[in-house]
C-alpha cells in the first residue's frame, strides 16, 4: 500500500485528496487498508475520535480475521479425542473376544488392537495437520493486527501533528 510521505507538504494529502485516498484504501485488499480509511475519514476530527474509529474498524477487521479460527481449533482438539474414543471401542471389542471365547486365540484379539490402533492413527493424522494450520493462521492474524496498529500509530501522528484548525483534509474553501 503507498504510504503518504508526512515530509511531502505541510498539509496531509496535499497531492491526493480524501475521496482519492479513500478510493486507494478501497482497492487495496487487506485490513490495514480499512483501518486506514477510517483513519483518513476521519481526519478533521479530534486525536481521539481518530483513534476510535480506527479502533473500531481494527476490531471488526480482527473479527473477519479469526471468524474460521474457532472451528479449526475445535478439529484439532476434538479428533484426537474420536480417535481415542475409537481406540476404546477397539479395547472393548477386544475384551469381549475375550469373555465369549474361553481360549481366545491372538487372531481373535489382534481385530479388536487394530482397530484401536487405527482409529488413533485416524484421530492423529487429522489433529497434527489442523493445529499446524491452527498455529499458522494464528501467527499471520497477530501479525496483520501488529501492521494495523502500525499504520493506525504513524496516521494518527500523521494527521494529529498540525494545529486542530488545521486539520480538515479538504483543501481551504476560499472565504468570500
Amino acid at each position: 500500500m503507498p504510504v503518504i510521505s508526512s515530509t511531502a507538504s505541510a498539509t496531509p494529502c496535499a497531492a491526493a485528496n480524501v475521496s482519492e485516498t479513500v478510493a486507494l484504501c478501497d482497492d487495496t485488499p487487506g485490513p490495514v487498508a480499512q483501518v486506514v480509511k477510517a483513519g483518513i475519514l476521519n481526519g478533521d476530527r479530534s486525536r481521539e475520535d481518530i483513534r476510535e474509529a480506527m479502533e473500531d474498524a481494527a476490531r471488526l477487521e480482527i473479527a473477519r480475521l479469526e471468524r474460521r479460527l474457532v472451528a479449526i481449533a475445535t478439529i484439532a482438539q476434538i479428533t484426537p479425542l474420536l480417535g481415542f474414543l475409537g481406540t476404546v471401542i477397539g479395547m472393548i471389542q477386544m475384551f469381549k473376544v475375550i469373555q465369549e471365547a474361553t481360549l481366545p486365540s491372538p487372531g481373535q484379539l489382534a481385530g479388536g488392537i487394530w482397530q484401536a490402533l487405527y482409529a488413533s492413527a485416524g484421530g492423529l493424522t487429522v489433529a497434527i495437520p489442523a493445529y499446524i494450520a491452527y498455529n499458522y493462521l494464528v501467527s499471520r492474524v497477530q501479525n496483520l493486527v501488529l501492521d494495523m496498529e502500525k499504520a493506525a500509530n504513524a496516521l494518527l501522528t500523521f494527521l494529529t501533528r498540525r494545529e486542530p484548525a488545521e486539520r480538515s483534509l479538504e483543501p481551504p474553501v476560499p472565504v468570500k
